[in-house]
């Protein structure tokens, strides 16, 4: 096998990874709508809350935040981390946050502001056409390194940095498979969302996309033995930093892939690496 990794953890900006990627898409967006302010969502340890926080707090923007998790008995570095950048986070449950995301548009509206409303994780077109773009660059670093990859191996939540991947790699990589590891979906919600972000770009192939959910670990927020095992491997061979929220996941997920022969022995894979580092610190 011939291992690659593409590090969006070291992308130069507001803590890094691929959030950040997709939120430098939708601010760029949002600042030519006129917003000056967002109302955004995720979970207890999300990094998109905490990279939006920080580029709205660059901007002098007023961010709302809704976090769709009980509020824990110690926070996330993320958590932390936004609230430290002026965010104001407030808690829901699942069900309620729709109407909660509603209700703070119409507050900040009502005092006078502009706000952007980003859906978690930046499942937005602007989104995913960052990672189509990401996809582009990606293809000249293989240019530049003399790589072909078979594979791209990535961690699936959202849905939109796999969809936009997918996208990208089927005109810049047409010869490399897209292969999305879960971190919180059943492979039916899974595929729902990473087709959606194909809808979204206006973009075929969506009977082309690979999508695995036999590594979940427990759910979202949640780890096992085996891939703690996993993160250790990568650390103390590699100094690979996985984190088990995500990069744990997936990369787990490409190990057994690997032992299954679904990746064929000789392969190169570049394994994307999405961030997510602070939740080992959490």
């Amino acid at each position: 096998m011939n291992l690659w990794v593409k590090h969006d953890d070291e992308f130069p900006d507001a803590g890094g990874g691929n959030k950040v990627r997709k939120l430098q898409f939708i601010f760029a967006e949002a600042e030519r709508s006129g917003c000056d302010a967002i109302v955004t969502t995720g979970g207890a340890s999300s990094n998109h809350v905490r990279a939006a926080a920080l580029l709205s707090a660059r901007r002098g923007w007023l961010a709302r935040v809704i976090i769709h998790d009980p509020e824990p008995a110690a926070w996330s570095a993320n958590l932390r981390l936004a609230r430290l950048a002026g965010a104001e986070l407030t808690f829901c449950n699942h069900a309620a946050l729709p109407s909660a995301m509603d209700a703070a548009m119409d507050e900040l509206r009502g005092a006078g502001l502009c706000p952007c409303y980003i859906w978690g994780g930046g499942h937005t077109p602007a989104g995913g056409q960052a990672f189509r773009a990401a996809a582009f660059e990606l293809a000249d670093q293989c240019v530049e390194r003399a790589v072909r990859p078979d594979f791209i191996v990535v961690a699936s939540g959202t849905g939109t940095t796999q969809g936009g991947l997918h996208v990208g790699a089927s005109v810049a990589l047409p010869h490399t498979s897209v292969l999305g590891i879960s971190v919180s979906h059943d492979r039916a919600g899974g595929m729902h969302r990473v087709q959606d972000t194909l809808r979204m770009l206006a973009a075929e192939g969506a009977d082309r996309i690979e999508f695995h959910d036999e590594f979940l670990g427990g759910g979202y927020g949640r780890s096992d033995a085996d891939q703690a095992e996993t993160m250790r491997w990568a650390a103390r061979t590699e100094a690979l930093l996985l984190d088990p929220i995500y990069t744990g996941k997936a990369f787990h997920g490409l190990r057994r892939l690997v032992a299954s022969g679904r990746i064929a022995p000789g392969s190169t894979i570049v394994f994307w690496h999405t961030g997510g580092l602070l939740n080992l610190l959490s």
